[in-house]
This record gives structure tokens, sequence and C-alpha cells, in this order.
């Protein structure tokens, strides 16, 4: 969906605040929680209330373009409409896979981490805890559920893991 259970975003955000990036990629931004997130806490928490003050780069990736609203043109640098696991990035100081990971099978869901972890500092990953049945949304067929997550498919990562009701977030550090 191009939203998904909020519980753990006291966890991300708290994250968001420590880390402190000036550059993050929102993969799958969907509504733009995430932008919308680290807007406000990166900038506007600040004091930068006026887009022409913002400091921070907040780029989003998207496959569904029609999930792409006039919020997400006002509070993203940038919008990709494309596919994550073909299309080339920069570096960025965080990266943010919320609810995508379970929407592509496993091997290449890790192979996407991996790839992606050279590619930035740090990585927050929210996604179901286990498989969550789920086909097409909003007329997406992206947003069909492949594959089962669980917190030790990270554990090479040394990652740190927050578990609420059948959801879980992860941070790992990047290159």
């Amino acid at each position: 969906m191009p939203s998904s259970n909020p519980s753990l975003i006291p966890t991300i955000s708290k994250w968001i605040w420590t880390l402190n990036p000036n550059s993050i990629l929102d993969v799958g931004c969907g509504f733009g929680r995430y932008g919308f997130l680290c807007r406000d806490i990166l900038d506007i928490c600040k004091g930068r209330y006026k887009k022409s003050e913002w400091e921070v780069k907040i780029d989003g990736i998207e496959i569904f373009k029609y999930y792409i609203t006039p919020m997400h043109e006002y509070l993203y640098d940038e919008i990709i409409i494309g596919d994550i696991r073909k299309d080339e990035i920069g570096n960025y100081d965080l990266i943010i896979l919320g609810d995508v990971i379970e929407h592509i099978e496993k091997e290449e869901g890790l192979r996407l981490v991996s790839r992606l972890l050279r590619k930035c500092k740090w990585m927050i990953i929210q996604t179901p805890h286990g498989f969550m049945k789920q086909g097409t949304v909003f007329g997406n067929p992206n947003e069909e559920h492949i594959s089962s997550w669980y917190p030790e498919d990270f554990n090479e990562y040394y990652p740190q893991i927050e578990i609420n009701n059948n959801i879980f977030v992860v941070l790992l550090r990047g290159k």
C-alpha cells in the first residue's frame, strides 16, 4: 500500500533525528510519509520552515507514478518514477525502504539491500514480520506481497531492530 502500519513511526523518527542525515532517498515513497517525516524532523524542527531555507536533500523513487501528488513535488527535491531494482542512484546518507522488500522475491531483496548499502551510510527497512497476504491495491500490481521477512534475515549486518505487532524495522550501517 502507499501507506502502512504507523506503530513504528516513533522509532523511525528517533533514528532520523539521531542520524541527522543531509541526504535521504525514500524508496517506494508511496503517499510520502517518510518524506514528510524527514522534512519535518530535519528542516522544519530546526527553524527552516520556508522551502527556500531547506538544507536537507530528500529524494524519492516510486514505481507507480499515480501515487505522486503535488504534495510530493513540494516535499521532495527530486521524484524518480522508476524501479529501484533497475535504476542507478547516487549516494545518500540515509536510504529508507518503507514496506518495499516484501514486494519482491527474497533473493532479489537481499541483493537489493546489499547493493543499496554500498550507496549509503545508513539504511532503514520497515516490512511485515513474516508473510502478510496482499494483492493489487489502488490499481497498482506492484503492491502484491511476494516474500516473507524476519529480523534474523539481517543478522549479518548487526542491525538495530524494533518489532511491533506484525511489522518490524531495522537500522543497518552502510559503507
